[in-house]
């Protein structure tokens, strides 16, 4: 037998998917809080936090054609924070390592330049 919250899911859901932004807002309320403390765990920083989300939250209005009212959208948006969450803990490692490879590349050529600053110097100087 359906739960009254159950009922009330699928309204919601089936509301969403025929464009109900006042059904969205509702959606979007109602887990806010539990999603922001769910990617802060993880994140440590609120405004990333609020990136994350804001991202989960737009990818569920561009595939709301695709939500299933039978299905729990509480355990779909957790899986997408973490999916988000990993995602972007996943490009910012790998901003870190091209960012190190940058610097180091930029400390040769600046050794270079010296390098050759100097080499330019004494061939003036000649």
């Amino acid at each position: 037998m359906a739960t009254r919250n159950d009922v009330l899911h699928r309204e919601l859901v089936s509301r969403i998917k025929k464009n109900d932004l006042y059904a969205y807002e509702l959606f979007f309320n109602s887990y806010q809080r539990r999603l922001t403390s769910f990617a802060n765990i993880y994140l440590k920083n609120n405004e990333l936090t609020q990136e994350v989300i804001d991202s989960v939250y737009l990818k569920f209005w561009d595939d709301r054609s695709r939500l299933d009212e039978a299905k729990s959208i509480k355990i779909a948006l957790f899986i997408e924070t973490h999916r988000c969450i990993f995602h972007f803990l996943h490009h910012r490692k790998l901003d870190h390592v091209f960012t190190a490879e940058l610097k180091s590349e930029l400390l040769i050529r600046l050794h270079l330049i010296n390098i050759d600053g100097d080499l330019l110097r004494q061939y003036e100087g000649d």
